[in-house]
């Protein structure tokens, strides 16, 4: 059939199809397609709207402005987690990174001059704050290729305004068993650069 036969005088596809199953329905009981905001709602569950998403192979992890971490299983699993940040209604997430699982997240939340590093990872329900990055501003984070159990240990590398470099090991629990830091050097006296990006070689 012609792509453009599919489609009535209103606009309306003939061959509408359901978002959860890909079942053919009538035109009456499905959703216009090409409309978010039913997909937008669902993803956020009723915490707010979406402020970040990051996916990996089999999740998809949604950043909300009521600072949750909402994490969607597969189509098959049908899975899906929530992780509360900060309850603190200034705060605002402003960066959100994950490695390539999508297993381990980071988030960095603002408010007022104070600045966090958070850090969720698989079915938690409550994030954990970073205490020995705690102040330091990230801005640029990357990760190490994954391992066979990427939930086992977490090695992050986090760059921040201040043009600083620290590297992060983190245990299965998210405990921080190491933190370590480096400075890097300055095009000029007095000005900072931040650290704008970040990529690890496989």
């Amino acid at each position: 059939m012609d792509l453009l036969e599919s489609w009535s005088d209103d606009g309306v596809s003939k061959r509408a199809l359901s978002p959860l199953d890909g079942a053919s329905e009538s035109p009456d009981s499905s959703p216009d397609l090409f409309e978010v905001d039913l997909y937008r709602d669902l993803l956020c569950r009723g915490r707010g709207h979406p402020v970040g998403v990051c996916a990996g192979p089999s999740s998809l992890v949604v950043l909300t402005s009521r600072n949750f971490l909402i994490r969607h299983g597969s189509l098959e699993s049908r899975s899906v987690h929530e992780a509360e940040l900060r309850k603190v209604l200034e705060a605002r997430a402003t960066g959100l990174w994950a490695d390539a699982h999508a297993s381990h997240v980071l988030v960095r939340l603002q408010y007022g001059s104070v600045s966090e590093l958070w850090h969720a990872q698989g079915a938690w329900t409550k994030a954990r704050l970073l205490t020995k990055l705690k102040g330091a501003a990230p801005t640029a984070a990357c990760f190490p290729p994954p391992q066979t159990q990427p939930q086992d240990l977490l090695e992050a590398v986090v760059g921040t305004e201040s043009g600083a470099l620290w590297s992060v090991e983190l245990d299965g629990a998210g405990r921080e068993r190491a933190a370590m830091h480096l400075q890097l050097p300055q095009a000029g006296e007095g000005k900072e650069q931040a650290v704008v990006g970040l990529e690890q070689a496989w």
